[in-house]
């Protein structure tokens, strides 16, 4: 009776930290990913700018 308890707490405890986890990992890696986009627009706006000057 004990047993099933505290495996049913474990187990939600374990759920929540990997629901977290995830969460966390894919907020991340989307801003590495938008930092990226963010870096190659600028530089590929600097370079139509530089296209338009000459």
């Amino acid at each position: 009776m004990v047993w099933s308890v505290v495996f049913q707490r474990l187990t939600a405890s374990t759920g929540a930290i990997v629901i977290l986890g995830s969460i966390a990992l894919g907020a991340y890696k989307l801003r590495q990913s938008s930092d990226s986009l963010r870096g190659r627009g600028v530089y590929w706006r600097n370079q139509e700018m530089e296209d338009f000057i000459h």
